[in-house]
């Protein structure tokens, strides 16, 4: 049997409840020296390197410590005011996790053609649990959080609506002075 890795991963469909199961599930593959993935919630887990934290993190953003601290303190908060400062200190934690993703980030070359492209791949990368970068015309964009709002509003400053509507109305302009126009729109 070879060495174990996600490129030689074999996709297992099922139902494991919780995340703890179903890394408990992976870890038991990983024993056997079976090389497997699974699909939990459109993340894919591996065999091949799958840790209770890294699941935790790649599933809710949260570490398993963090998460079910979240529930007992939302289960406990008495007011519509305390659950949500419980949801704002557990948001900031998930942020601090994404600013230390981003900053251990691999930039990764290569050419994606359209915005859509490039955030459909590094969204596949988030999946996968790989916190990778990519240049996009000089905007940085991680798959530790990107958005297709996001991504437009950064490279382009429109959202993808708008975006879409000013290459609409500059193909559909008949004169150099119409498609100006429509720039200076925009």
């Amino acid at each position: 049997m070879g060495e174990m890795n996600r490129d030689n991963a074999r996709k297992i469909d099922g139902y494991w409840g919780t995340i703890d199961k179903a890394v408990e599930y992976l870890i038991d593959c990983r024993n056997k020296g079976e090389s497997v993935c699974i699909d939990f919630n459109g993340k894919m887990l591996y065999s091949a390197d799958v840790t209770l934290e890294s699941a935790y993190l790649q599933i809710t953003g949260l570490t398993p410590k963090e998460s079910n601290s979240a529930i007992d303190e939302i289960s406990a908060a008495k007011t519509d005011e305390e659950k949500q400062s419980v949801i704002e200190k557990y948001n900031a934690l998930e942020q601090k996790h994404i600013d230390e993703q981003k900053k251990n980030a691999k930039q990764i070359d290569g050419y994606w053609g359209t915005i859509d492209k490039a955030v459909e791949y590094l969204i596949d990368c988030r999946n996968k649990g790989e916190s990778v970068c990519i240049d996009f015309n000089g905007k940085m964009l991680y798959s530790a959080d990107v958005t297709l709002e996001s991504a437009y509003l950064q490279i382009t400053g429109l959202t993808p609506k708008e975006s879409n509507s000013a290459i609409d109305e500059i193909s559909a302009a008949k004169t150099d002075e119409e498609k100006q126009l429509v720039i200076e729109k925009y």
